[in-house]
């Protein structure tokens, strides 16, 4: 019984190479049987990384039948019983690696009995026709070699003077043999990637012709050429393994070239020493090696979420220095510093407001994380104001104090629950109108979160929030937004307002002012707060 290797969808082109030598092994020709041991079999099967299972009786393999591409082209090459000095054989300039690959595995083998398969070559002054730019890296070479570089280099190391070969012209591109032993070469996804790419600029083939040739899909040829389109710095860490194909086609789907350059920058900036085993997921197969260069592990998504984040803060800051030149303004980036307690007073909503305060030289336009920027007074209001402005804004001074009051009392449950009923009800968001700018701040007095967080980074602190406080949070925040909601000169008073100021009286026994009593009198008609 012979056995006979089986080649997978990459490796079947390469079949016309490997059948004179699997002649000679197996101790026939032209496919006749004959007597092997098994020894020679593992050999031959470890150096061409092919399986070699029990088949029986002996077959001509599938490639052998199938016409037409690269497998005719190759079939047309020269074969040879004769050995090369390797010292007359070139490397192939064209190695996508650029490196020397791992050869541990093969020395102790073609140690033993030599290379078991032919080398893969073409004549120097052939190649140089088609590649006169190699003048310089194929000199005093008479062979240049196009397929078992790896066999080739373990031949050096191990002191072997001489290799099989077989010749074939330049008329197959060398792409298409590197892509046929892809899995044997160990190419990284961005190496299989630019021979696809020369293939398609040289060659002229089209992504579907790509795939039928080398036994691939085309939609895995489309994803690969995707990754040519990211910035250098991101190809080179799929390269090395740091940063896995599926992380990097999410970055190339969102369109979006900035981000992806800022990601790059970001990437070049997070690499340190340290190394790692790598896995670098695929859509179409599961691809593992060892990171080179000491590279580590990089998590590209959370790169791309810190340089959105990072993103929004600096078109906030831009947009508000426009916006501050516009209306000769003065931009703040710290508000609280600048302000402190009073920017819950100062801050100004209406378009007419703002154009009065710019006129007045008295506007402060703060950046947010969107394009449209917060506007605040510098100083307090002027005296010739309207004198509903002026108890407006006096009423939340007095106001603001009993707040702070009310966020340091322990509630029982059934106040908390009203608040949260309340704010539920009335369909108003934490986000609105800055109202988590108050609700932070409110904590802080409370002594429910630590200084200088700031909005955003408390924000998503809330989904941990310790037990035992959880309930005295929910109630700054709910405190926070109906002060908000009242403090909104736009907003009509309604039932909302009632009830708000009903839960201060009840907390801290707080009292309205004469202007407040006006609104809640013109309102309601009533005075919940009284017994």
């Amino acid at each position: 019984m012979i056995a006979t290797p089986v080649f997978t969808s990459r490796a079947k082109a390469l079949s016309p190479l490997i059948e004179p030598a699997r002649g000679r092994l197996f101790g026939h020709a032209n496919g006749a049987p004959g007597r092997c041991g098994p020894d020679s079999k593992a050999l031959f099967a470890m150096q061409t990384r092919w399986e070699v299972p029990h088949m029986g009786k002996a077959s001509q393999p599938r490639s052998e039948r199938t016409s037409g591409g690269i497998v005719t082209s190759l079939r047309d090459g020269v074969g040879s019983n004769h050995r090369l000095a390797v010292d007359e054989i070139a490397d192939n300039p064209r190695n996508p690696r650029g490196r020397v690959q791992r050869i541990d595995d093969l020395v102790p083998s073609i140690s033993r009995v030599g290379v078991l398969v032919p080398i893969l070559v073409t004549p120097v002054d052939d190649w140089l026709r088609r590649h006169p730019e190699d003048a310089q890296a194929v000199e005093g070479k008479r062979w240049v070699a196009q397929d078992g570089m790896r066999r080739l280099a373990a031949a050096r190391h191990s002191g072997r003077l001489e290799v099989p070969y077989q010749v074939r012209g330049v008329d197959v591109d060398e792409s298409l043999i590197r892509l046929h032993t892809a899995k044997a070469l160990r190419l990284t996804p961005i190496e299989e990637a630019q021979q696809y790419r020369r293939l398609i600029d040289k060659e002229g083939l089209t992504q579907q012709q790509i795939a039928g040739e080398t036994g691939v899909s085309q939609g895995h040829v489309a994803k690969r050429l995707k990754l040519l389109t990211l910035p250098t710095s991101i190809q080179d860490a799929v390269d090395s393994g740091r940063v896995g194909v599926d992380e990097a086609l999410r970055l190339v789907a969102a369109k979006d070239d900035d981000l992806a350059e800022r990601v790059g920058l970001a990437l070049v900036e997070s690499l340190h020493e340290g190394s790692s085993k790598v896995e670098i997921s695929s859509d179409t197969e599961s691809e593992e090696y060892v990171a080179n260069d000491g590279a580590r592990a990089t998590d590209l998504d959370a790169l791309v979420r810190r340089v959105t984040e990072d993103r929004a803060v600096e078109g906030g800051r831009r947009a508000a220095h426009l916006r501050a030149e516009e209306l000769h303004g003065e931009f703040c980036d710290d508000v609280q510093s600048r302000l402190g307690p009073a920017r819950f007073t100062h801050q100004i909503y209406k378009l007419s407001e703002i154009k009065a305060a710019a006129a007045d030289k008295n506007l402060l336009v703060v950046p947010t994380r969107t394009e449209k920027p917060d506007y605040y007074l510098i100083h307090a209001a002027r005296s010739d104001e309207s004198t509903d402005r002026r108890q407006r804004l006096a009423a939340e001074t007095t106001r603001g104090h009993a707040l702070r009051e009310a966020a340091v009392t322990k509630v029982p449950s059934s106040t908390v629950q009203e608040a949260l009923v309340t704010l539920t009800l009335n369909g108003l968001s934490m986000l609105a109108k800055g109202g988590s700018d108050l609700a932070y701040e409110l904590a802080r007095a409370a002594d429910l979160t630590s200084d200088g967080l700031g909005d955003w980074t408390w924000r998503r602190s809330l989904s941990a929030v310790p037990e035992q406080q959880r309930q005295r949070v929910a109630w700054v925040i709910a405190l926070a937004v109906l002060e908000k909601h009242v403090r909104d000169a736009q907003a009509a008073w309604g039932p909302v307002h009632v009830r708000y100021f009903a839960l201060l009286r009840s907390v801290v026994g707080y009292v309205p002012t004469e202007w407040e009593q006006a609104q809640l009198d013109a309102t309601a008609g009533s005075r919940p707060w009284e017994d």
